[in-house]
């Protein structure tokens, strides 16, 4: 959709039938991204949003997700507060990556993981949700958080870990 945008919003509804392509590419240069709309791709594992290795902001606020959210490498803030995500929410190896996930179900979400930078920070915010660090990524057992954070920080939710 994009690559050098400064700032782009999403409140309609955008569908890919491309396996390769991501939906909005924020590569070009440092971006804020924000849905309140729906975004799908064929597959979860596909991914739909492609940062960039810049310092981006991703907010997804509203609406519907199929696919994976990808931040790239830099040092990038990820919001999720609404909608649903059937996918995953990947960010990259830079420092100081910060992602806040509040008030939505992680049921269809496979995994939600960070490269190895440094400062890399995980919080959730009125979530119930089951999941752990696992090799793989496998819905049954709920979603990876991998081994990339540096901290997690969980607020008032309900969570079963699984080893």
């Amino acid at each position: 959709m994009t690559s050098t945008a400064s700032e782009v919003i999403n409140q309609g509804s955008i569908t890919s039938l491309s396996l390769v392509a991501p939906i909005i590419d924020l590569r070009g240069g440092q971006t804020v991204f924000l849905n309140e709309g729906n975004i799908f791709a064929p597959f979860p594992e596909t991914v739909v949003v492609a940062g960039g290795a810049t310092d981006d902001v991703i907010a997804l606020l509203d609406g519907n997700v199929t696919g994976d959210v990808n931040t790239g490498n830099g040092s990038d803030s990820l919001l999720v507060t609404g909608g649903t995500l059937n996918g995953s929410l990947t960010m990259g190896s830079g420092s100081d990556n910060q992602a806040r996930v509040q008030k939505v179900s992680l049921a269809k979400t496979s995994h939600i993981t960070a490269a190895s930078g440094a400062g890399a920070t995980l919080s959730f915010s009125e979530i119930e949700a089951r999941g752990g660090s696992f090799v793989s990524d496998d819905l049954s057992k709920g979603t990876n958080l991998g081994a990339g954070w540096s901290t997690l920080n969980f607020s008032p939710l309900k969570v079963d870990i699984d080893r």
